[in-house]
């Protein structure tokens, strides 16, 4: 995955945070975007080299997601 990939984010499930509980950036669920940047995801005390990716959908929401998350379209 790489800076301009159209990705798409995968849809959300059961086991999830309540979405109450996470941060609005993350609210991307379903949807599809081309990817601005990639960095390090940080889950409490871990970091993940490489995990974090933003992207912009097509109505120009920023939305960041776990790579682990995304499927890369093209």
């Amino acid at each position: 995955m790489v800076p301009g990939n159209l990705v798409q984010y995968r849809s959300r499930i059961d086991t999830d945070p309540d979405p109450e509980s996470v941060p609005k950036h993350h609210h991307g669920w379903g949807r599809t975007g081309i990817v601005i940047s990639i960095s390090d995801w940080h889950l409490g005390e871990a970091c993940l080299p490489g995990e974090s990716v933003t992207f912009m959908d097509g109505e120009g929401k920023i939305i960041e997601a776990c790579a682990r998350d995304l499927k890369v379209i093209s």
